[in-house]
């Protein structure tokens, strides 16, 4: 009897997060098989830019990868007031990320 080819989908996660698990249980000797499917697309960490400039904040998500961004107005003003995902969350680097101005 051949051995089942364990394959699994490509999905994307942080960098070595489990993706994937397959488990065969075969009969007899040998016991099972256990497959872990682990992420090696690579994350982007999302930096802070609250309370810098649209231009600033727009450089620095740039420089660390990120270029989807959306850009919304809350109220008057120039300096970046929020954004998701939050800094720190490391990402893949087409995620969208939101930026909220005002003040």
């Amino acid at each position: 009897m051949s051995r089942p080819s364990p394959s699994m989908p490509h999905r994307t996660g942080p960098p070595g997060a489990v993706i994937g698990l397959l488990c065969l249980v075969a009969g007899g000797v040998g016991g099972s098989l256990v497959a872990l499917g682990a992420s090696t697309r690579p994350g982007v960490r999302v930096p802070d830019v609250i309370g810098v400039t649209r231009q600033d904040a727009q450089h620095r998500m740039r420089d660390a990868g990120l270029y989807r961004l959306d850009e919304r107005d809350t109220a008057p003003g120039r300096l970046t007031t929020g954004q998701s995902p939050p800094a720190g969350t490391t990402v893949p680097p087409d995620t969208p990320i939101t930026l909220f101005f005002g003040r």
